[in-house]
Formats: C-alpha cells, sequence, structure tokens
C-alpha cells in the first residue's frame, strides 16, 4: 500500500503560499480511499470528506473528478519518487464519486479557458450546471472559514457571491435583477455588467473573542485563527458576522454552502469543504476585465450535492448575528 501526503517545494518569496489540504489517497491493487480535510492542530474541529474506490476494469474511461484530482497533485510539483504514485492514483476508478466535483486553487495568471479551471471560477462552472429544487429559490449562502484575508466589498458581494450563487441558467428566473442592484446601489456598491443571481442573505461563520478565549486551548487556539485585524475589522463584513457557537473546541473549517432555512435544521443544496478559506489568494480574483483569473495559493475542496446526501450542520442553528456593542470578531496582530 503506498500513502501520499501532498507536498510541495514552496518558494522562499511565498513561504505561506504551499498546500496547507491533507489530500490522502491510500493506494493498493484492488482498493483505495480518498480523505480531504484541511491542516490542523489537535484541539480543533474541522471537517472531512472521505470515500471508497476501487480498481478500474478493462475499458473503463478517465472520468472528470480523475483528471482534476491528477492535474492538481501534478501541479505540486512532488518529489520524483512520488511519479509511481501518481500513476497508481490513475489507476483508481473514480466514477462513483458522490461529489459534483473538486475545486483546485493553483497559483498564477490563469487566462483563455485556464481561467475557468481554478477558484472560485471551477465553482461557477460546477454550479452552473445544476438545477436546484423551487425551496431554494430565496436561500442563503454561507461561509466558514479559519482565515480572512484583505478583501473588498465588490468582490465579495458581487464576483464571489455569483459564483456561488451560481445556477442553471434556465432557472435564473428566481433572480429579481432590479431589486439586487436597488439594495447593492444603496449599499454603495457600483456593480458591471455581471452581476450575481442571487437575493438571499450571506452569513460569515467567524468566531468571537469570547470563544476563543473560552475553547479548549484558549488563546493558543486564536493563533490558527489569523483573522487580521485591519482585514476582520471591515465595516462591511460586521452586519455578516454570524457565531460559531457549536462546541468548546475552537473552529478551524472550510466550509461553503447554500442552504434553506425553512426547515428545523438547514437544508443544503451543496457544499464545499476542503482548505480554501476567505481569500483571493485562495479563491482568486478576476482581472482584465475578467478575462484572467489571478490565484496565488495552493487549494484544494471537494463540492457535494445536499440534496442526494446528508451534510451536517458545522455550525450552530440557528444562526445567530453578533450582539451588538457586545461581541467582538477574533483578531489577531
Amino acid at each position: 500500500m503506498v500513502t501520499a501526503r501532498t507536498r510541495r517545494r514552496v518558494s522562499e518569496q511565498n513561504p505561506s503560499l504551499g498546500p496547507k489540504t491533507k489530500t490522502r489517497p491510500n493506494v493498493d491493487r484492488t482498493f483505495a480511499d480518498l480523505a480531504l480535510y484541511p491542516l490542523h492542530p489537535l484541539c480543533l474541529i474541522s471537517a472531512v470528506w472521505f470515500q471508497d474506490f476501487y480498481a478500474k476494469k478493462p475499458g473503463d474511461a478517465t472520468c472528470a473528478f480523475e483528471v482534476d484530482l491528477l492535474a492538481y497533485l501534478g501541479a505540486l510539483g512532488l518529489p520524483r519518487e512520488c511519479g509511481g504514485f501518481l500513476g497508481e492514483v490513475g489507476k483508481v476508478d473514480f466514477s462513483k464519486a458522490r461529489a459534483l466535483g473538486l475545486v483546485a486553487s493553483v497559483p498564477g495568471y490563469h487566462r483563455g479557458g485556464q481561467r475557468d479551471r481554478y477558484g472560485h471560477m471551477r465553482l461557477r462552472g460546477i454550479l452552473s450546471r445544476q438545477r436546484w429544487p423551487t425551496e431554494f429559490k430565496e436561500s442563503d449562502l454561507v461561509c466558514q472559514f479559519s482565515s480572512l484575508g484583505s478583501i473588498d466589498e465588490k468582490w465579495l458581494k458581487s464576483e464571489f457571491t455569483e459564483s456561488m450563487a451560481s445556477q442553471m441558467a434556465s432557472d435564473r428566473e428566481w433572480f429579481d435583477r432590479e431589486l439586487y442592484l436597488a439594495d447593492l446601489e444603496r449599499e454603495g456598491v457600483k456593480l458591471g455588467p455581471n452581476f450575481p443571481f442571487f437575493h438571499g442573505q450571506l452569513h460569515l461563520v467567524w468566531p468571537t473573542v469570547a470563544e476563543v478565549m473560552g475553547s479548549l486551548e484558549g488563546a493558543a487556539a486564536g493563533q490558527s485563527i489569523p483573522g487580521y485585524e485591519k482585514n476582520v475589522t471591515k465595516a462591511f463584513l460586521q452586519p455578516l458576522y454570524r457565531k460559531w457557537g457549536r462546541c468548546p473546541a475552537a473552529p478551524h473549517m472550510k466550509f461553503y454552502g447554500r442552504f434553506s432555512s425553512g426547515c428545523r435544521e438547514p437544508r443544503f443544496c451543496w457544499a464545499a469543504v476542503g482548505s480554501h478559506n476567505l481569500s483571493k489568494a485562495a479563491w482568486g480574483c478576476l482581472q482584465k476585465k475578467e478575462t484572467q483569473l489571478f490565484v496565488r495559493s495552493y487549494e484544494l475542496s471537494v463540492v457535494v450535492c445536499g440534496t442526494e446526501a446528508t451534510v451536517p450542520v458545522p455550525f450552530q442553528w440557528p444562526l445567530k448575528a453578533y450582539d451588538v456593542g457586545r461581541d467582538v470578531p477574533w483578531t489577531v496582530g
């Protein structure tokens, strides 16, 4: 049996941009399992996607999941001794993967057909092929992460939200264009010709100072939740924050999804788990009139269909907004 963890010789100029995902394919001649989860200390709460796979039979074709996985592993610049391992991964039948697809991020300026292969543009492509039940007509979006980059309001509420809210084009009659644009204009957000087909709420699950200090590791846990004050305290983010409140262990998971809140517990139409934090570095940002996607870090997440599988709720339910004047978002530095 061969076990491999993704590794990368990170350049001296960008030591923080190496892969943070643990992608553990364990392969033998007839069986393989794949686990995808972020690196984290022992006393923090995270999430894992796991599935067993079997070897290909003669004549089995290559599937998109396999292509995306091998492309990401190949982009990592693994040591030469891992070459045989990549060959073994190619012998596994991933066609039964219970996932809508993989979302990889690879550093670089991605243009042409490469633009839609990575980051939030890859997520947009996956979701744009889906048709959701009508219960998700006014569904909300949720982002849970353990690090917050230097994002701006336009990127979050336009570019990134458009990707998270994507769906099959024929279903876009749900969207009230004029109402959405009027709401954003009142908030001072100017949008170009491309805007998200979405009029639900956006929730950002981020722990408060009290939640981190009261966790199992106390302030030490906060060092693994690096939200720098200049990024976390931006005014447009404050109304979007929701408490963690799940358990005494501090959160370290990266979870994104779209859910309907009409039931006792949220029902997800899709969810993603992996290593992507909420940042342009991880998800990428469009440049040059949206002809180019710039990505700064290696990431990998898996997107699952919540209408075909049970998605555990990784945060307290119902979601609770910060208490104004009492709750303060966790920051470091």
